[in-house]
């Protein structure tokens, strides 16, 4: 019952992120999503979607150039001999978006179908820990099982892509969901044996994951391993265990013969399955997709970036923490690395010592243990060697990686042996891990979340602001700020950069302007706007302070941001930007409208560049340091 708790709470969530600002998902009486109309094009009789290529696609010098294809092409698709096709898997319009089309004449649009795909998934996932506690782990605790179970549901990115369910998600969510329901069925094979039912479900479930995601094959060869070393480990013939086995490898053998089919009748190859043919932000007939040197950038990505943290609402956000000294052909999206997130998956590394002294007559955990181990590992790996980095991708490797480091903490907190006061730090781990993948999905890709519910968004910030406010007077997290600035001649229209504002560094900039070597302008700009500055100063070389107080800094001002597609609730009373050089204010701007931003994230130029080398200048911002209280208005 516990666990049906856990599944209705996350299952709330879920539809939260997935449902627009009325709490409503759609379904649309035409083809609008991708996997739609591929849906409709086999309910046609036809691999190739139905919509047709602009004529002046067809006829560029290269239709694979972003540079020329932008005006005309459909996004991602893939072009081959004048036809569009998709190299997503085809599995989710056969098994999700061609039934229900058949059934209620309409179409499916991809929040709903990356809604209903994860929470099928994760009933699997915590119908495993369920079948794990009744066989491994009777006395389990009603806390570890609660916090255990929400790890499952939250600890997946299943949030943070639900805020922005696209087409790509749609594939995803479709194979995690079908790995689900494999690894119940191999808990079925571990628990009841190696019947030809359940072998069959594993087989189909498997062969479903990889219709959606090839890479999923990856884990019909680790699978097809550990079954095949679980039926022999008590004979001495091969024969049989192979018989043994058909149930399982016939569906994937199907499976791959019918992909082959469809790749060669698409694109005169078994193996191509279109990306070569992409029509993409880069040209991928020139692109290598796969390369062993990106492994070590992939896992400092995947595995170790850190996410933003502020004390304002979701409190936590993706970082695009892109690395200079391991560079990627392509650029990385905001990710968070898997164990800077959930520092629970540090329990698999206690696992094998565990295993030895705690597993005693569990039989079938060290086999599901090493399974869910190497299928996420192998995923991990597979991805690291991808050119591209995105969150999204960890919906691949996190969910076996989660449920592994689940089983084994219930094997710690259930060990009669020293290894079970490691769940004094294991149990906030585990609710920390939940609470912070549960407040991804308030942020999701760029802020998306807010993109799509500004009501709702508004409502939960408003609601929050005090408890902010708060947060902000502890920890010092607002404020304006007074800045040590060695000050040196500049060249006449040189703009320099002293302070910027928010998650990016780039919602609000405080700017110094030099009209000669010896005389600056000091202002702001909001973002993508033209800086307003004061009176002209003298600014003789040598050290300064400056005071520097704007709207953004402040968590009142945080209304604004919640609300930023309303400025009219911004408090009058922060729509200012004043600098004081020296005691004595050089520029007061009134009113000054500040870009929504996060009052936490100001940050001083002390290197001398942000991310634009045009706002580079002489001066030296030496150190900072946040002031509380701004000067009164006169």
């Amino acid at each position: 019952m516990l666990l049906c708790l856990v599944f209705v709470v996350c299952g709330r969530f879920y539809f939260h992120f997935a449902s627009d600002n009325e709490g409503r998902l759609h379904v649309s009486r035409t083809p609008v999503s991708y996997y739609s109309q591929l849906a409709e094009a086999f309910r046609h009789g036809q691999l190739s979607l139905l919509t047709q290529p602009p004529r002046e696609l067809l006829a560029l010098a290269d239709p694979y150039n972003p540079a020329l294809n932008e005006p005309y092409r459909l996004h991602d698709a893939s072009l081959y001999q004048g036809r569009y096709y998709l190299y997503f898997g085809p599995a989710p319009a056969l098994v999700l978006h061609l039934p229900w089309r058949l059934l209620t004449g309409t179409y499916l649009l991809d929040d709903a179908a990356v809604l209903i795909f994860l929470l099928a998934g994760l009933g699997f996932w915590l119908a495993v820990f369920y079948a794990a506690i009744r066989e491994w782990f009777p006395h389990l605790g009603l806390l570890w099982t609660l916090l255990c179970g929400l790890a499952i549901g939250f600890c997946n990115t299943a949030p943070y892509i639900l805020a922005r369910p696209a087409v790509y998600e749609v594939c995803l969510a479709c194979a995690y969901c079908f790995t689900a329901i494999f690894f119940k069925a191999l808990m079925s094979v571990l628990t009841g044996g190696p019947s030809r039912r359940n072998l069959l479900a594993a087989g189909v479930a498997l062969s479903l994951a990889i219709a959606s995601r090839p890479p999923a094959l990856l884990i019909a060869l680790i699978a097809a391993a550990a079954l095949l070393w679980l039926v022999h480990r008590d004979g001495t013939s091969w024969r049989g265990p192979v018989r043994q086995l058909l149930p399982f490898a016939i569906p994937l053998a199907v499976t791959g013969a019918l992909l082959a089919t469809y790749n060669y009748m698409r694109f005169d190859s078994p193996w191509q399955f279109g990306n070569a043919y992409q029509l993409a932000g880069f040209n991928a007939r020139n692109l290598p997709f796969f390369g062993a040197g990106l492994i070590p950038s992939g896992l400092r990505y995947y595995i170790l970036s850190s996410p933003r943290t502020g004390l304002e609402f979701p409190f936590v956000w993706t970082a695009p923490d892109i690395l200079d000294r391991m560079p990627r052909p392509s650029s990385v999206e905001p990710v968070s690395g898997a164990l800077a997130m959930y520092l629970f998956l540090a329990a698999l590394l206690a696992f094998p010592a565990v295993l030895r002294r705690g597993a005693g007559a569990r039989s079938g955990i060290r086999l599901m243990a090493a399974v869910l181990t190497a299928m996420g590992v192998a995923e991990l790996l597979l991805l690291c060697c991808f050119f591209y980095v995105t969150m999204r991708y960890e919906l691949e490797f996190l969910p076996p990686l989660v449920m592994a480091a689940v089983l084994a903490i219930c094997l710690i907190v259930t060990s009669p042996s020293r290894w079970r006061w490691a769940g004094i730090v294991l149990a906030p781990a585990l609710l920390a891990g939940a609470l912070q993948g549960c407040l991804l999905g308030f942020a999701g890709y760029h802020d998306y979340y807010e993109l799509r519910h500004p009501g709702r968004t508004a409502a939960i910030q408003g609601s929050l602001l005090p408890i902010e406010n708060r947060l902000a007077r502890w920890f010092g997290g607002y404020g304006g700020i007074r800045v040590g600035l060695e000050a040196k001649p500049g060249a006449p229209g040189q703009t320099q950069m002293l302070v910027s504002t928010g998650v990016d560094e780039t919602e609000n900039r405080v700017l110094m302007r030099y009209l000669d070597p010896g005389t600056a302008q000091f202002g702001c700009a909001a973002h993508d706007r033209q800086g307003v500055y004061g009176d002209p100063v003298r600014l003789p070389p040598g050290r300064h302070t400056l005071e520097i107080y704007t709207g953004a800094m402040y968590p009142d001002s945080r209304v604004i941001y919640a609300s930023w597609f309303a400025p009219e609730t911004y408090d009058s009373t922060h729509a200012r930007c004043l600098v004081k050089v020296d005691g004595e204010i050089v520029s007061d701007i009134r009113p000054f409208q500040s870009s929504p931003s996060a009052p936490w994230r100001v940050v001083a130029n002390t290197s001398g560049l942000f991310r634009d080398p045009k706002l580079a200048g002489p001066s030296q911002v030496l150190s900072s340091q946040r002031n509380v209280a701004p000067p009164p208005v006169p």
